[in-house]
């Protein structure tokens, strides 16, 4: 059944938050909340818990609850709580959003929903504090109408609810007593953030480190930063790369009462002294507290000092020390030479004793144990305390403080624990001193009571979770772990595990065990071993063998490995086998410079002889610099593309220490120039230098003063010393825009007998003049050249490097605009080696005459590439593929004048297609594939006209740039909105009785949403987990039919339908048919085109829309068998007298209403919504039912029927509706189970067993699993004879297929939800 609602109720942004989109329109807000990923949100079902429900209509209870817990509406009336929820909207923030920014104007405040922020600086670098899911922020600036007072950045992508300030304005007004309630709390907690950034000096001190970071606090917040424990704080060992301050000691960073966890009225109001004060002093009490911080080990109070001030313990724990008066024993108590202090900690308080005159001085010393913040209240407060309050109140105050002192010495007992056995008899602090909670089972969720006591924490953050369909999820799945239960929402604690919420209506019958503080706690024994421990055992496998396996890991599943052992570590960290041809690019996201400079390089030392840093873009020259000073020595190759920030001195202190260096790849490094290149490529100084010592002139703004210019002397080295690099041999420059033509002839003097590859793609700044300096040196050795996209080169360049490089075999002139057909005939004439030559959209320099050069001269071209060149016709490419008797691979893409030849059969004479080829691969298994292809294409022999028809290997031709693929949807069944639309090869071959069809529509079940959920799995044959394409209905097109089809009945271009277990075709539904269901777990039609066995194919009837066929496969076929499953095939239930229930208006029990009216049967419909009862109607429903305003609507049905009962109850409900179909079912009637919308599992609590209420009136209760293929054939009869159209309720493009699902998952369709396929 749907969920219960009150008809005609007005909308609420609620319902569409947590259900649905309004009007059946996807909105903002169910966008955002829906589409909230990462690993951040789980994907759990939406749909709430109908044992979540609140008073508030559509109002989710975890939302009311998280309202009640903000302590500025902790005792909000239930109106104020309305007012205030109609205008929360949800928002996303991505990592590393700045939510607010400090100083900026306050416009909103904040729920944490999801996701983590930090509190940090205003730049972002040094982070105070983490917020996490269940807090609040924002809300002092929009209170105070003042600038934001802290920056708020997104750690992870984030899920906010957001009040804005002129919506709380609107409705403050309407509710006076709770404007003043609220205004006053801000100002309070304003207060104490001001002073506890008072408290250091007003401004935030730098410190050189190490730098004292902040302790966390607790529940929600956790610090930010790591480090260790010194000289009484925790100090941060973190370096940091921006000039953010080291050390930031704010105050309120990291403080339970500076970011505003802390409710100060009400902690001052649990206090015994202040339990009873009316708001207004307690208020004045909230603006005169001072906040103080003790860390650890430090004397807040000494015995024997004055003082006047009340402390009151927010956060930490701190001891009592009774100091002996001189010349007398200390007092002890003691078992074991052990002995125990009193302990202060949270809600207790010190020092009223002085504070009230009852003694002169402070009668103990209370040190901290951990750190502490305490509220303090001044003599002076205090003061103006006793004149605002009534006399009793200061009585009740110094009464309660005397019952504190001993008689005999007048000290103080503090005591942080109930009277035990051996305790001492003096009397003890009030046991009002500190809050006293006992523990209870908890009960079942309700609603909070307004009494500003009753201080709810948060509980689980997000107001849209379904606890009891996660607890479902986790069942289902076969988890071993048991499921969370029904309180699971709770106070969360820092270590991420949850609390029970407290009670005080009952406690539990074993008292928590408490401890004196007097009495002595037995000494601890030392825990030892029962037995010495093994001695190290020989290992399986020799170091040798060991190694050879580490070879094949790289350098961060080795960093894992350490772990093992320390004899695998010490292998791992000294093997020099191990680590040299290092690759970090897989991991570009995750290496920093304190990664490289703390973890990498100190494990790989010099080892590596290869590095690959490309695309590290978080690398700069602190972490660059490590590196290559650690293991920079033996490199020989290096490569970092696109790592940006590392300057042009780093690069060359590199280089100068790796002398070895043979290769470097400086793509898209914005640091590289020709200065850089030229000492990195180095030179020898010549023996005759003009001098050895040369003056250079320094010449600056001095000039302009009348001062004389600087002259620096520099001394040359000596003839014959190398500079820079001399063995380098492979450059890759590509993007590099800084480099010139000074490096085109610095390399052309220096480098030309020595380099091997060169790659200078789109390096624009280089010109014809770069090149015509080669023409006086010779590369003998260059045998790879790029200049792709160097777009102002022209065929004077080309001229120059022929004659310069004539040893070339790779060449790649691609996207050379300016090139002619005068270019690629001097390339073909001075460059005869040349084995692969890259011609893409080189559009002028590429025509039949200069393909007919190629074929005349390149004889041992094997690659040629002539994409896009417009001028290619098939004269041209036929001259190529006769004269060049060794290519192998040839690139026709987008050459619009050679389609005729490829429609003409081209391809297939000369050899294949590349690409069709790979896709009929796709099935096939390795090696056996490959030996396939290969004995398939061995050789082919050239069509007829050509010079030479000798036997040749084919070739492969390039005809379209990318694999075909088609869409389709996937699901990792781990959410609908996880859902993914992705690029699939279309399905190669057909088998034996196989039919290819191209979908037209797909119809989606509610089956369709628990499959992306991971929530069904009602059979033992099926199994969660992995990717599949979801959805089962389906109409369709054949296009092809494989062979053994004909038998059939099928032609290509009929329209079809499927089936859902394509292999039950008659008779009674079996275990092994229920593997072959579509949607799961075979792949399911939600993609364009699928391969099906003919057998599983119906034909659509004529009058149908492919939207209408689509619809019936499922829940047509489903409805006609909870009808007729009993009856013989051709003899359907029929009769006015026969009487069918049907439950709800989703897409079975609508076919339902369908068949039955159309077999003359009598008709009664339910549903929780008046409109589709309405709609029910107009398709002939004889009675309607509406189960919310008639919750007993069982007794409904008897009174419809005289008593009687329906003889045929298509029960979707489920666990809540069964025994109420029970109770109305005819004597000897059917209960057709074919859902489960009200819940899987039967609430808790006395129930009659189902074998009694079937006996009682012999009832069958049968399980709907669809219906075999003939009976599918013998509805359609039925379907074309009275022509029924099947209801459709929207249909949604294929794009949108993400949101027809949620939309189907909300429950507000009547019909069918269908999905045009493109």
């Amino acid at each position: 059944m749907k969920r219960n609602r009150v008809p005609h109720s007005p909308p609420s942004p609620y319902r569409a938050l947590a259900h649905h989109p309004v009007h059946g329109q996807p909105g903002d807000p169910v966008s955002l909340i829906r589409s909230f990923n990462s690993e951040t949100n789980p994907t759990r079902p939406v749909r709430p818990s109908p044992l979540t429900a609140s008073t508030i209509p559509d109002m989710p209870l975890d939302l009311l609850d998280r309202m009640r817990s903000f302590p500025l509406f902790m005792s909000a009336p239930e109106e104020f709580l309305v007012a205030i929820g109609k205008h929360l909207r949800p928002q996303v923030s991505a990592a590393h959003d700045h939510v607010l920014t400090e100083g900026e104007e306050a416009k909103a405040m904040y729920w944490l929903v999801r996701g983590v922020v930090s509190v940090t600086s205003r730049d972002g670098e040094a982070v105070y504090a983490e917020l996490k899911p269940g807090c609040f922020f924002g809300e002092i600036a929009v209170l105070m109408d003042m600038p934001r007072t802290a920056t708020i950045v997104a750690r992870t992508k984030c899920l906010l609810l957001v009040l804005k300030k002129e919506d709380l304005r609107s409705e403050l007004p309407k509710f006076p007593d709770m404007e003043k309630a609220i205004r006053q709390e801000a100002q309070e907690r304003l207060t104490i953030l001001n002073k506890k950034r008072q408290e250091s000096g007003h401004s935030i001190k730098v410190v050189k480190a190490p730098t004292a970071a902040r302790e966390a606090v607790p529940g929600e917040v956790s610090t930010g930063e790591v480090g260790v424990i010194k000289e009484g704080s925790v100090v941060n060992t973190k370096k940091r790369k921006s000039p953010s301050p080291g050390a930031l000691e704010d105050p309120a960073a990291g403080s339970a009462l500076g970011s505003g966890l802390v409710n100060v009225r009400q902690t001052l109001k649990e206090l015994p002294l202040f339990s009873t004060l009316p708001p207004d002093i307690l208020h004045f009490l909230g603006l005169s507290a001072q906040p103080k911080t003790y860390s650890p080990f430090t004397d807040i109070i000494r015995q024997g000092t004055s003082g006047n001030e009340i402390y009151f313990i927010v956060r930490g724990e701190a001891e009592v020390i009774h100091e002996a008066p001189e010349g007398q024993p200390e007092k002890r108590v003691t078992r074991q030479s052990s002995l125990i202090r009193p302990r202060l900690r949270q809600g207790q308080y010190f020092g009223e004793v002085a504070s009230l005159g009852l003694s002169l001085r402070r009668t103990a010393t209370v040190r901290s144990i951990t750190a502490v913040e305490c509220l303090m209240i001044s003599g002076e407060a205090l003061d103006e305390l006793w004149k605002k309050c009534p006399p009793a109140i200061k009585k009740q105050v110094e009464d309660t403080a005397r019952t504190r002192i001993r008689p005999g010495d007048g000290d103080v007992e503090m005591k942080d624990a109930p009277n035990v056995e051996n305790m001492d008899p003096s009397p003890s602090t009030p046991t009002g001193s500190a809050p006293q909670v006992t523990f209870t089972t908890p009960s079942k969720p309700a609603s909070p009571i307004k009494d500003e006591s009753d201080h709810m924490e948060p509980r689980d953050p997000d107001p849209y979770l379904s606890v009891d369909m996660e607890n479902l999820r986790n069942r289902r799945r076969g988890s071993l772990a048991p499921p969370s239960p029904s309180e699971s929402p709770g106070v969360a604690t820092p270590n991420g595990t949850r609390m029970h919420m407290l009670n005080t209506s009952t406690a539990v019958k074993c008292p928590i065990p408490s401890l004196s503080p007097d009495s002595e706690a037995p000494a601890k024994k030392a825990r030892i071993l029962p037995k010495r421990p093994h001695t190290t055992q020989e290992a399986l496998l020799p170091d040798d063998i060991l190694v050879t396996i580490f070879q094949y890991l790289d350098v961060v599943e080795l960093l894992r490995l350490r772990q093992l052992s320390s004899h695998v570590r010490k292998m791992l960290e000294q093997s020099t086998k191990l680590c040299t041809d290092v690759d970090l690019t897989p991991y570009n996201r995750m290496v920093t410079d304190e990664v490289l400079t703390h973890i990498i390089a100190p494990f790989l030392g010099p080892r590596p002889a290869s590095v690959d840093l490309s695309n590290c873009f978080h690398i700069t020259d602190e972490g660059f610099s490590a590196l290559w000073k650690i293991c920079g020595k033996n490199i020989k190759v290096w490569r970092m593309k696109s790592v940006w920030d590392v300057s042009a001195n780093q690069i060359l202190d590199m280089s100068e220490n790796a002398k070895g260096l043979e290769e470097v790849d400086w793509s898209n490094c914005r640091k590289v120039g020709d200065n850089l290149l030229a000492r990195v490529v180095g030179w020898v100084v010549p023996d005759h230098a003009p001098q050895a010592t040369k003056q250079v002139v320094i010449t600056n703004s001095a000039r302009l003063r009348g001062q004389k210019p600087q002259v620096q002397t520099v001394t040359l080295p000596p003839p014959g010393t190398v500079i820079g690099c001399p063995k380098l041999k492979r450059l890759n420059l590509s993007y590099c825009k800084h480099i010139t033509d000074r490096s085109m002839a610095h390399m052309a003097a220096h480098a030309s007998t020595r380099l091997q590859s060169l790659t200078l793609t789109r390096c624009t700044s280089i010109t014809d003049a770069g090149f015509q300096s080669w023409t006086t040196f010779r590369f003998t050795n260059l045998s790879h050249l790029c200049l792709a996209d160097c777009t102002y080169l022209s065929d004077n360049a080309i001229v120059a490097l022929v004659n310069a490089a004539k040893a070339l075999t790779h060449l790649d002139l691609s996207f050379c605009c300016a090139l002619s057909d005068t270019a690629t005939e001097v390339v073909a004439l001075g460059l005869p080696q040349l084995r692969e030559l890259k011609m893409a959209f080189c559009g002028s320099a590429v025509s039949d005459n200069s393909l007919a050069c190629i074929a005349l001269h390149l004889n041992d071209l094997a690659r040629l590439s002539v994409r896009g060149c417009v001028r290619v016709t098939a004269v041209g490419l036929e001259n190529v593929l006769d004269g060049c008797g060794r290519l192998a691979w040839i690139d026709v893409s987008q050459c619009r004048n050679l389609e005729g030849w490829v429609a003409g059969g081209g391809v297939a004479r000369w050899g294949f297609d590349e690409k069709r080829a790979d896709d009929d691969d796709d099935d096939e298994i390795g090696e056996a594939a490959a030996m396939k292809r290969a004995a398939a294409a061995a050789t082919v022999i050239p069509p007829r006209g050509v010079r030479n028809r000798r036997a040749r290997k084919p070739v492969a031709f390039v005809v379209e740039k990318g694999a075909v693929k088609m869409k389709q949807w996937v699901s990792n069944q781990d959410g609908l909105d996880m859902i993914q639309l992705v690029d699939v090869p279309p399905p190669a071959r057909l088998g034996d009785g196989e039919a290819l069809v191209k979908i037209n529509r797909v119809s989606l079940n509610f089956r369709d949403t628990e499959v992306c959920m991971g929530l069904y799995g009602h059979h033992k044959t099926l199994e969660q987990g992995q990717p599949i394409a979801p959805c089962s209905d389906m109409c369709g097109t054949i296009e092809k039919l494989g062979s053994g089809s004909e038998g059939c009945g099928l032609r290509e271009g009929d329209r079809v339908m499927a089936i859902f277990n394509q292999t039950h075709l008659k008779g009674q539904v079996v275990e092994s048919d229920m593997a072959s269901g579509l949607g799961f777990p075979l792949p399911g039609v939600l993609t364009q085109y699928r391969i099906f066995p003919a057998s599983g194919l119906v034909r659509v009837p004529d009058y149908l829309t492919d939207a209408e066929a689509a619809a019936l496969p499922i829940a047509a076929v489903t409805a006609w068998m909870a009808l007729n499953t009993f009856q013989p095939i051709g003899q359907p239930l029929t009769g006015k007298d026969k009487i069918v229930l049907l439950q709800g208006t989703g897409g079975v029990s609508v076919s339902g209403l369908q068949i039955a009216k159309a077999l003359g049967l009598t008709t009664i419909v339910t549903s929780s919504s008046d409109t589709k009862l309405a709609r029910a109607r107009e398709l002939g429903a004889d009675h309607t039912i509406n189960y919310t305003t008639t919750p007993e609507w069982q007794d409904t049905v008897l009174t419809l029927t005289g008593g009687r009962g329906a003889d045929v109850i298509f029960e979707v409900g489920g666990a809540g509706t069964l025994e109420k179909s029970f109770a109305c079912v005819a004597f000897g009637g059917l209960i057709s189970a074919i859902g489960y919308l009200a819940g899987k599992e039967d609430a808790p609590g006395p129930r009659m067993n189902a074998n009694v209420l079937a006996l009682r009136r012999n009832v069958t209760l049968k399980g709907m699993l669809n219906g075999p293929k003939e009976r599918f054939e013998e509805m359609l009869g039925l379907y074309g004879s009275k022509e029924i159209r099947p209801v459709i309720d929207h249909v949604f493009e294929f794009e949108e297929a993400r949101e027809a699902l949620l939309y189907l998952f909300g429950g507000k369709h009547f019909g069918k939800v269908v999905v045009k396929v493109p």
